[in-house]
């Protein structure tokens, strides 16, 4: 069915060649922008969470620094059928020297880093059908007795996402692998985070990813 006459006619959106450019992903963009939304409330809830858990931070003769290890989450969602994840600020990541499960544990820490990101796809009208936008998040610097550099409160966490009707979206993140980048008598704790997300529609599934190696010196870099 059509409407109009000439230059001018407009397809049904219902139509088979109209489904197929709508529902197609002919291109997808990440880029760095802006943080300026990052609120106390956020910061609050990322750095309390251990604290109110009633952990025993550390057992001093337990404690071995040049052993980095992943107290905190490994995967959790992000987001999951459009919808942002509600309690994703209690999700997070760590890399604390092994004999200490909790981030109180350690001082010295530095204020926390944040960057954002913006995810776009585009049909085959040039339409923007998904704009995702999201933070990381971490808190570095931390040491035991003034020795080292470690980190706590390593997240992604969503800022804002618009999704076309018909289109799909998940994502979620996962904390691949924490090391040591430093010497054994002052270690710097590393950690491989990867954010992966999926696009769905009836016609296909489009899955992608960026990985993110935070420092416990205060260095984070994106790559694909």
């Amino acid at each position: 069915m059509a409407f109009g006459a000439g230059a001018n006619t407009i397809i049904s959106p219902l139509s088979q060649e109209n489904a197929e450019k709508y529902f197609s992903v002919e291109s997808y963009s990440i880029e760095q922008v802006e943080d300026t939304e990052l609120d106390d409330h956020v910061v609050e809830t990322l750095l309390d969470q251990c604290s109110a858990s009633g952990v025993q931070p550390w057992k001093l003769n337990t404690v071995v620094i040049d052993q980095i290890i992943n107290y905190g989450k490994q995967i959790w969602e992000v987001v999951v059928a459009n919808k942002p994840v509600v309690n994703v600020n209690e999700m997070s990541a760590n890399a604390l020297p092994q004999g200490i499960d909790c981030w109180t544990g350690l001082s010295n820490w530095e204020l926390p880093n944040s960057n954002a990101y913006e995810i776009t796809y585009k049909n085959g009208f040039g339409m923007e059908v998904v704009k995702f936008k999201y933070r990381l998040f971490y808190t570095y610097g931390g040491q035991f007795e003034d020795t080292g550099a470690y980190l706590a409160n390593v997240s992604v966490t969503p800022m804002s996402i618009d999704v076309a009707w018909g289109f799909k979206f998940d994502a979620t993140a996962d904390a691949e692998q924490v090391l040591n980048i430093g010497p054994l008598t002052n270690p710097i704790a590393g950690m491989e985070l990867a954010m992966k997300w999926k696009v769905e529609t009836p016609l296909k599934i489009s899955a992608q990813q960026i990985k993110f190696f935070v420092t416990g010196d205060g260095r984070d870099k994106a790559f694909d």
